[in-house]
């Protein structure tokens, strides 16, 4: 299986057992986004401020859906 298919089947799994398919596609794309601007950072680009700004409102949004959730 390839890096890319293993990392997706783990955060799959470790979403709880009634996560919607929108919150599955929301942790995979926030980890997409983390290990993308990750990368942009270590190069050098400007635009991981930008990409930051964004992760960071989503992180916001996730975190209250979580505590909207218990």
């Amino acid at each position: 299986m390839s890096v890319v298919k293993e990392r997706m089947t783990e955060v799959i799994q470790d979403q709880p057992e009634d996560s919607s398919y929108e919150e599955i596609l929301r942790e995979l794309a926030f980890k997409a986004m983390i290990t993308r601007g990750l990368k942009d950072s270590s190069a050098g680009k400007k635009n991981f401020i930008i990409r930051f700004q964004l992760f960071m409102n989503d992180l916001c949004l996730y975190m209250i859906r979580i505590v909207n959730r218990r």
